[in-house]
């Protein structure tokens, strides 16, 4: 038996270290940087003898614009908070390193992996269920604590998102990391990888439906928290998944279905008074004035930025220079750009910028070239999030790009080579 166990982890070492790092949802936010680290230190150091670093373009294209962001620090005015800055954004430099040029999978068990996120994204759905009747059930509706699954179901599909985390504050310790952009995007990838296998991969009626029920499930979730980005990306990548399969009419009539239920069940009061919603969101953001403070900033410095150690600073002081009132509340609760392209040109200008740019075209080929619509879908989600959010200023999003971008990359060239 010992033998057999040894043989099975000296055979799969590389899909069952992957698989750890897809874990990351469920786990508090602390521990994320850790265990990306960690694992792909072990990475490398089980493949480093038997081969050299692998695909080193692909390795390059991926880490260049981080290799300028570390060189912003050297004329950053705040060097101690440049240098931080940089060890908080290591991942990006190793998840490339590690998984590209390092790991060795097997073509035939990449779907397995896939499955395996999927299985994660179903877990992180009943925690967040779970919790939220949890804290709506102390004291504000006591009824639940002896109400049936379906009455909670009908609650939790009533209660929007924020309500319960809300009150949460004082009186539940919420372990994970409950940002609705950052969650969502991880549910929004899931149901790609639903599709995806659903789709292009054959297997039994029983599975497909099986994938299906899973996709709408986080379809509903999505929705429920409702992160105008992530519904975008998942309305575009579904049709991405759509059209490529033109020929398979039946799944688009599923699909139109079901998306169009899931929208109706959340939202009651209908399509119209649902996008006035949306449009008057839009209408009252704050992140057009974040914008304006940023473009500001980096008005002399276009070609080379500020440096990443001076990008707050320079922020949160033109934030306290405006008297608009609005300026206050954000120098106050001191907001980020809120959007991660102009975060690159604030802190490395034009060249770091176009470098990142430079990162997302090549991978928007590749995909195109290959037809590796997972792959496509995948950029379509960071693209339209990185608008929006400033998603490389957490760990769960450092963690979260840098991870699946890799991942990504690497799963072509097995593909395709194989």
């Amino acid at each position: 038996m010992y033998e057999k166990t040894i043989m099975f982890l000296n055979t799969f070492k590389n899909e069952l270290l992957l698989s750890v790092l897809f874990v990351f949802p469920l786990l508090p936010i602390n521990y994320i940087g850790f265990l990306g680290v960690f694992i792909s230190l072990i990475l490398i150091g089980l493949n480093y003898r038997n081969k050299n670093l692998s695909h080193k373009r692909e390795v390059f294209i991926s880490i260049l614009f981080f290799i300028f962001l570390v060189f912003t620090v050297s004329y950053s005015q705040n060097f101690p908070k440049g240098i931080s800055a940089v060890f908080k954004l290591i991942l990006i430099g190793v998840f490339p390193i590690s998984i590209i040029g390092f790991s060795k999978i097997k073509s035939s068990r990449i779907d397995l992996i896939l499955a395996f996120f999927i299985v994660v994204n179903i877990f992180l759905c009943i925690y967040v269920f779970n919790l939220a009747i949890e804290i709506l059930s102390f004291k504000k509706m006591l009824f639940l604590n002896e109400a049936s699954i379906l009455e909670k179901i009908k609650v939790f599909i009533e209660i929007p998102y924020h309500i319960p985390f809300n009150w949460s504050s004082t009186e539940h310790e919420i372990v994970l990391f409950f940002h609705k952009a950052y969650m969502s995007m991880s549910l929004c990838l899931g149901a790609f990888i639903s599709l995806y296998l659903m789709i292009f991969k054959k297997s039994v009626l029983l599975t497909k439906l099986a994938l299906f029920s899973i996709y709408l499930l986080f379809v509903f979730f999505v929705f429920y928290m409702n992160s105008i980005p992530n519904i975008i990306s998942l309305v575009i990548g579904t049709l991405v998944f759509i059209f490529c399969r033109i020929k398979l009419w039946k799944a688009l009539i599923i699909l139109s279905i079901g998306v169009i239920s899931i929208f109706f069940i959340i939202k009651s009061d209908g399509i119209k008074l649902y996008t006035e919603k949306i449009l008057d969101r839009i209408d009252e953001d704050y992140r057009v004035d974040i914008w304006k403070c940023g473009l500001e900033i980096v008005e002399n410095d276009k070609f080379f930025g500020i440096g990443l150690g001076d990008n707050k600073d320079e922020l949160f002081h033109c934030y306290s220079s405006k008297s608009k009132e609005i300026y206050e509340i954000l120098y106050q609760e001191k907001y980020n750009l809120h959007n991660q392209y102009l975060n690159f040109y604030v802190s490395g200008g034009i060249f770091c910028l176009v470098l990142f740019l430079a990162l997302i075209f090549n991978n928007l080929k590749t995909s195109f070239v290959t037809r590796d619509y997972l792959f496509l879908t995948f950029i379509i989600l960071i693209s339209v999030n990185f608008v929006f959010e400033n998603m490389l200023d957490r760990v769960y999003g450092i963690y979260f790009f840098s991870f699946f971008n890799s991942f990504f990359v690497k799963r072509n060239l097995i593909i395709n080579t194989a």
